[in-house]
């Protein structure tokens, strides 16, 4: 799998939402990092998904505070997407620890690419651009 590139095509133009974006990104690739060589691999990727977790709520979070300070009413089924993302994640973890296996943190991998790069494209731009105008 692939690491994620941060590239300008993903700002959104808040400063604030970018850089929590890039910090994303880094999770991403210490995630998909950690291979046969890593020590305590198991331990590593469920530590990194906690790590994920946490960062997600707090950005998510801070998304929220913008969207409600902004008054932008789009936010709702904005706010439902980041519950049921963080609530996948979590299965994930549950899932890993409870019989480890690549082939589910290759899947979770895909999972998190696929979504990031969707959902930053798509849906945070079209909120966050707004916010320009």
């Amino acid at each position: 799998m692939e690491k994620l590139s941060w590239n300008d095509k993903f700002l959104t133009g808040n400063l604030i939402i970018d850089d929590h974006h890039k910090k994303l990104f880094v999770l991403f690739d210490q995630l998909i990092s950690v291979n046969e060589k890593t020590p305590d691999k198991e331990l590593e990727v469920l530590k990194i998904i906690d790590e994920f977790i946490d960062y997600t709520v707090y950005h998510f979070n801070a998304e929220k505070e913008i969207a409600q300070f902004l008054h932008l009413d789009l936010f709702n089924e904005h706010d439902s997407e980041h519950s049921k993302f963080t609530y996948t994640v979590q299965n994930f973890k549950k899932r890993l620890s409870v019989d480890y296996s690549e082939s589910v943190k290759n899947e979770l991998g895909f999972y998190i690419y696929n979504w990031i790069g969707f959902h930053i494209l798509t849906e945070d731009k079209k909120i966050f651009t707004l916010t320009l105008k």
